[in-house]
């Protein structure tokens, strides 16, 4: 009878240890990474490293395949932001441009507004600088602006 009472036992025990330990042996599902994510986070890698031809395609694409995405106006913004650094003015004014028109109530469009009087100062262009500023004063934002 003892023996039955302590066989009765260990299997009660042996199968309480192994679903205890089932469950700690259990893996947690890992973490999924968003498509949009990975490509911004891809984007911003190239950026933040100074590799920026193909950080500006990154976004490019990014902004393509995710227009109404929340990291959109960033990436936006960071066009214009590679454009001034490589001294490509224009574009780095019109990137800018479309930031603030098309995101403007987002943070990157009050950036912008500050980076395109950057370029317009990069470009000596003093008479833009002034109406722009102006324009910005006003909160007036142009339908296009072309160079």
């Amino acid at each position: 009878m003892k023996y039955l009472l302590l066989l009765a036992s260990s299997i009660v025990l042996i199968i309480s240890i192994s679903l205890l330990s089932g469950c700690a042996l259990k893996q947690q599902p890992e973490k999924t990474v968003s498509p949009e994510a990975e490509m911004f986070s891809k984007a911003e890698s190239f950026f933040e490293s100074k590799t920026f031809y193909r950080a500006l395609s990154e976004y490019e694409k990014f902004i393509k395949k995710f227009p109404a995405s929340k990291d959109a106006p960033v990436a936006s913004l960071r066009i214009g932001e590679i454009h001034l650094i490589l001294s490509n003015n224009d574009a780095a004014k019109n990137a800018f441009d479309k930031t603030i028109r098309l995101f403007p109530s987002s943070q990157a469009s009050q950036e912008a507004r500050i980076k395109y009087l950057e370029a317009c100062l990069a470009d000596k262009d003093h008479s833009a600088l002034i109406k722009k500023s102006e324009e910005f004063l006003k909160g007036d934002v142009s339908a296009s602006t072309k160079f």
